[in-house]
């Protein structure tokens, strides 16, 4: 059969066409795989900028997390007491606390030094070890001095507790102190010392102002 009448036989052409198709396929699939190396490239060289900065976002937040923290006098996670009214000032009062107990063997001791010298304080009690020690609890407060909230166990990952664990810790402190006293603690401190993490509306809830820091306690 001559070239002519090969091109216009219907069978011929379409075997010619089966024979075609693969290889266009195949070329258009070349096409696609290097388009995707490309962009695979592309992406490879930018992962390690889009890396740093994520984690320079994650660690400029988790430093502000733990300056807020730790901040003694900080006030950026709510109200905080630092220092007594002006009024007590000008008095040249002071206000002291002391944080931990009940303990058997240092609150009496210290109790006896306070009623030498004639001075108020408050004892920011852990609520397990007024439990523990619930004579002694009352015992301050029929010596005057005010029994304050110290947290019920005095965890020392309090500050990064979530919230519903936050609220159990000062609720369960606040029903023992005020169990043993009949007075409801009106002052709480954070251990050890620091403000936690979503904690205002926990101490809202509990009804108790907050005070940290050196010397940052208030009586009343």
């Amino acid at each position: 059969m001559s070239q002519a009448a090969r091109r216009d036989d219907p069978e011929y052409q379409h075997r010619n066409q089966q024979r075609e198709q693969p290889a266009l396929a195949s070329g258009a699939g070349d096409s696609c795989l290097g388009v995707s190396a490309r962009c695979s490239g592309r992406l490879a060289r930018r992962t390690p900028a889009v890396m740093a900065l994520v984690l320079g976002v994650i660690g400029a937040n988790h430093l502000a997390l733990v300056l807020a923290v730790l901040w003694p006098r900080g006030q950026l996670l709510g109200p905080n007491l630092v220092r007594l009214p002006a009024s007590a000032v000008r008095r040249r009062e002071i206000s002291l606390t002391f944080d931990d107990g009940p303990d058997p063997d240092v609150t009496p001791r210290v109790l006896d030094l306070l009623d030498r010298y004639q001075a108020k304080a408050s004892f920011f009690c852990i609520g397990e070890n007024a439990a523990a020690q619930p004579e002694l609890v009352k015992e301050i407060a029929r010596r005057g001095h005010s029994v304050e909230n110290h947290s019920y166990r005095h965890h020392r990952a309090f500050a990064f507790f979530g919230i519903s664990r936050l609220k159990r810790e000062v609720d369960a402190a606040q029903s023992t102190v005020a169990s043993i006293t009949g007075r409801t603690p009106v002052f709480f401190r954070a251990p050890p010392g620091s403000a936690a993490r979503f904690s205002i509306p926990c101490w809202r809830l509990a009804d108790c102002a907050t005070c940290r820091g050196r010397g940052a306690a208030s009586t009343r």
